[in-house]
């Protein structure tokens, strides 16, 4: 029951859309299709690995699945997968790339 409660708080941007413009709110966003422009959110966003992002991001976590270009900003933390690829400048208390992610940029740890 709780799957279905959690899912349904969740946005996805599905495969094949795109959207452009600012992106705000407080509810989880999964892309797994192309947004471009800036994010502000008060929860989590992940770059699906069919997703991709040119945009600004200020957001409480931040997971990159998929590809992303343009400066993130986290409350809490950022993850780049193993098949994450970002061109970013980086500002967060915690930061995990793993084994086989793609980074160019830079990180700020704040704390």
């Amino acid at each position: 029951m709780e799957d279905k409660k959690e899912a349904a708080q969740n946005t996805v941007i599905i495969a094949g859309t795109r959207i452009e413009g600012k992106i705000s709110g407080n509810t989880d966003i999964r892309v797994e299709g192309e947004i471009s422009g800036t994010v502000e959110l008060d929860s989590t966003i992940v770059i699906a690995g069919t997703g991709s992002s040119a945009c600004s991001i200020k957001a409480k976590n931040v997971v990159i699945e998929g590809a992303h270009t343009g400066d993130i900003t986290t409350q809490e933390s950022i993850l780049i997968s193993p098949d994450g690829r970002v061109k970013a400048n980086l500002k967060t208390p915690v930061i995990s790339i793993e084994k086989g992610a793609k980074f160019s940029g830079s990180i700020e740890m704040s704390f």
